[in-house]
């Protein structure tokens, strides 16, 4: 119960700031960071530069049952708390919160940056609103996986429409590189965030156990990968839209 209320606080904050804002920045950031201890999400998405290890660290040893049991219970208080089908759809798509507009100079020299606390840990996510917009992607992504299959369709299709619509009218120009700073190195991050997301790459969790368990794991992995993939692909049209 206690934790039903912290995640559904979490979602109600962000129903109450804007992107860009100190309040979504430690928001989408919490929730980001569930996710890649829960190995859902890479640190790509935080701009963390020591990919390799995690990836390393994350083919060599098997998911903690805790993890398991973390993004179980944290999936299930978001999908009470309605983010998949009224909070994300809400935010993925509408205007930019800037007073100035995406184009205002204003609004772009009064950019600052979040501390980064050490290099290996945490982001250095400044805060801009097209990290807080891409994080919040990422993670209406996972959250509609979990959903039935029927309403997950129905959620990712009516928002995937919602990107077209704010896409072809310019309110989501950068979200997805970014307004300033490095775009190839923002592309890369993305694809890297994404490639660990929606790839079913072979890992050590599996390559170390034989038979039927095995067989379970990786039939459970790839069932996952297949679901995300099928609440991401309605959403492609207005990413490139957006583009």
């Amino acid at each position: 119960a206690r934790g039903e209320r912290d995640v559904g606080a979490l979602v109600a904050t962000l129903t109450e700031c804007r992107l860009g804002s100190v309040c979504a920045h430690i928001v989408t950031s919490v929730v980001t960071k569930l996710l890649i201890k829960c190995d859902v999400l890479s640190p790509a998405c935080l701009g963390v530069s020591n990919l390799k290890e995690h990836r390393k660290r994350s083919r060599a040893s098997k998911r903690d049952p805790d993890d398991i049991a973390l993004e179980s219970r944290l999936g299930r208080n978001m999908l009470l708390c309605h983010y998949h089908d009224v909070v994300a759809p809400l935010i993925l798509g509408r205007t930019a919160p800037t007073s100035g507009g995406l184009g205002s100079k204003e609004a772009r020299e009064g950019e600052v940056h979040a501390p980064t606390p050490s290099r290996d840990e945490a982001s250095d996510l400044p805060l801009d609103w097209t990290c807080h917009w891409r994080l919040t992607l990422l993670t209406f992504s996972w959250l509609s996986s979990l959903a039935g299959i029927d309403e997950s369709q129905s959620i990712s299709n009516s928002t995937g429409n919602l990107l077209i619509t704010a896409g072809k009218s310019g309110l989501l120009d950068g979200s997805m590189l970014g307004c300033r700073g490095d775009k190839k190195k923002a592309g890369a991050d993305i694809l890297a965030a994404l490639s660990h997301f929606l790839v079913l790459s072979s890992s050590g969790e599996s390559s170390s156990k034989s038979g039927k368990r095995a067989e379970s794991i990786s039939g459970k992995r790839a069932e996952s990968i297949s679901r995300r993939l099928l609440a991401f692909t309605p959403l492609v049209p207005g990413l490139a839209v957006s583009l």
